[in-house]
């Protein structure tokens, strides 16, 4: 019923044997290996934040459907937008950790399932649960390809997701440590007609800004 509601209400893709609100591939809980993931999603940022850093206006949010790659646990991004007119879908990997949902000093796993609650989906950035062109613009802000590990095949699975789950002619918004990996990979991207826009971010060491937007027509 969970899944249904979800596929019919959010787009989200109804995988066999799964729950959207558990992504297909985490295993993590009872394996031993620490996933690259852990901890990346504690801290959260102000709507202010988001937009000074990733370069996007208010007013070109606004009435908009917002996919936001790795929030935090207090969605503070989501609810200051909600109030501004701008609907914000956040995915959250560790939603879906037992560690994290039982830490005292982190109100997550049963504040995110509150009702009224802004609409959060335990999922990873190379495998969206959701339909092609359900969002009209995506923003990740030190979460992927952040904290991605160096491999190339991931990174472009990463773009790859976000490009298909976003409408024509919109853009994904980047803030992320710089890599040659990365930068290879956007380049490729680029070959492809996709459109590229990356800045070094004055005061902040290593730090890019990047904006992928997705051709109206497909190539």
């Amino acid at each position: 019923m969970w899944r249904s509601w979800l596929a019919r209400t959010h787009g989200v893709r109804e995988v066999a044997g799964s729950s959207p609100a558990t992504p297909t591939n985490m295993e993590e809980e009872k394996s031993e290996v620490t996933p690259f993931w852990l901890g990346t999603t504690c801290s959260d940022r102000s709507f202010e934040e988001y937009r000074d850093l990733l370069g996007f206006s208010e007013n070109e949010f606004k009435g908009k459907s917002i996919l936001d790659i790795g929030a935090g646990t207090t969605q503070e991004f989501t609810k200051q937008a909600a109030k501004k007119g701008i609907k914000v879908t956040t995915i959250n990997p560790e939603l879906n950790n037992k560690f994290y949902r039982m830490a005292p000093d982190q109100r997550s796993w049963w504040q995110l399932r509150k009702p009224k609650r802004p609409l959060s989906v335990a999922a990873l950035g190379q495998n969206l649960p959701f339909k092609d062109e359900s969002f009209d613009d995506i923003t990740s802000l030190i979460a992927v390809p952040h904290y991605l590990p160096n491999d190339s095949q991931l990174i472009r699975q990463s773009f790859r997701e976000m490009l298909r789950v976003l409408k024509p002619g919109e853009k994904a918004y980047l803030c992320f440590k710089k890599r040659d990996l990365i930068d290879q990979e956007l380049s490729k991207l680029e070959t492809e007609g996709i459109s590229v826009l990356s800045e070094d971010m004055p005061g902040y060491s290593q730090r890019q800004r990047t904006i992928l937007e997705k051709p109206l027509q497909k190539i």
